[in-house]
């Protein structure tokens, strides 16, 4: 019964993929939780892409980004030390 389960799952993700080729999930992820089938809303947002400058010469500059999966769930955040010519100069990131 688990098996067969586990086969329409599978097989119900790959035509949901088939219609909507974004779509972000596989069998395994709905397994897990199916909450992110209520958060998915198949709205195709622009993303901009944003190039690093280099601070001035002879200064550092810190970039940092955080990210979170839904309103309540899984955060971490990243942050990176560079020179004026874009040499890591230290990183740090953490899970939240």
């Amino acid at each position: 019964m688990t098996l067969l389960f586990f086969l329409i799952l599978t097989r119900l993700c790959a035509w949901i993929k088939a219609i909507f080729s974004d779509f972000p999930y596989c069998a395994l992820d709905l397994l897990i939780s199916a909450e992110g089938l209520v958060c998915w809303d198949n709205i195709k947002c622009l993303r901009v892409l944003t190039l690093w400058n280099p601070p001035d010469l002879y200064t550092l500059k810190w970039n940092v980004d955080r990210s979170s999966k839904g309103k309540l769930g899984p955060a971490g955040i990243g942050v990176v030390l560079r020179d004026h010519n874009g040499i890591v100069m230290g990183f740090f990131f953490q899970s939240l």
